[in-house]
Formats: C-alpha cells, structure tokens, sequence
C-alpha cells in the first residue's frame, strides 16, 4: 500500500519495507486499500491483535460485536500477565512457537492471532453471545415478548402533609 504521507523511517529492520517497495508493479493507494479493507470487513467478524491500530491506520471502525481482539480477550492472557500481552509472547504461551524474530511477517501475524482465537472460540462467541442478549435484553413493557399486557387500576395520588413547625415555649 503506497502511503499518502511522505515517510521519514520506513523501520526497515521490522517491516522489511524500504522506498522501493512502493514502486513494485501491483501497488495500490491508501485510499483503495481503505476501501478494499471496508468492503471485505463489512458485516463480519474480524480477528486479529491490537486491531485498534490497525483501524486507526486505516481510518475506519468497526461494530465491538464483529471485533475479536486477542490483545484484549482476558482468558488468553498468561498467568500474572498484567498489562496486555504482545502477540510474540501469546504464541509463545499458548502456541510454543516464536515469531517477530528480525522482521515482521503481517501474515504470520494475521495466522497467529487467528490460531490463538480459535484455541477459545468457542467459550469467546458463548461469552460475546450472553453479553449482546444481556444489552439487547427488552426493556419495554409494550413487548409482546414480555407477556401479556396487565391492566393497571389507577390509584389517586395521596395528599401530603405538611408538617407545622411546633411553636417555641417562652420561659419568662
């Protein structure tokens, strides 16, 4: 994807990308890559790490209920794993494989945090399932999945009260 920014620092020791990259035959904008990934993205589940920033680099959103973050899924971190966990060390724990030595491989990326979902995919959608029938749950009375709607008979407002100040006794 050619940047529509000029890059200072291509990391070239991480991504493996230098200014050549950009001229390769098959290139295309940040502009069709945005919508390319909307296109492909639209109305399903999206399974990767950190994907935070990988919307951010995209500039787009996406609905919670489609996103399955391994950085963010607390039963995939490691016992004592306070902060969150980077990809490396997840498959490392779970996978017993090492990845991200020298340059980083966006497939090999894509493929491990895909294989991390799947090791919990089943008590993940189980989880995301009971929390989106929790926020969906009905709250109106006219439902007609609440049951039968009761006839209410009206009771008049009650009268308050007013309390009077009880009169000081003079001591003279």
């Amino acid at each position: 994807v050619r940047p529509n920014e000029y890059v200072t620092d291509f990391r070239t020791p991480i991504t493996g990308i230098t200014s050549a990259t950009f001229y390769r035959e098959g290139v295309i904008s940040e502009d069709e890559a945005r919508e390319m990934a909307a296109k492909v993205m639209e109305g399903k589940i999206v399974v990767g790490h950190s994907l935070q920033n990988d919307f951010q680099a995209l500039l787009l959103s996406h609905p919670h209920v489609l996103i399955r973050d391994t950085s963010l899924y607390r039963p995939l971190r490691p016992p004592g794993q306070k902060k969150t966990p980077s990809l490396r060390k997840l498959a490392l724990h779970w996978l017993q494989e090492k990845i991200q030595d020298g340059t980083h491989d966006s497939v090999q990326d894509a493929k491990t945090a895909l294989r991390l979902y799947m090791l919990k995919s089943k008590a993940w959608e189980k989880q995301m399932q009971s929390a989106m029938q929790h926020r969906s749950a009905p709250t109106s009375v006219d439902d007609e999945d609440n049951g039968e709607q009761v006839e209410r008979e009206s009771v008049a407002p009650r009268k308050k009260v007013r309390k009077q100040p009880k009169a000081k006794r003079s001591t003279a």
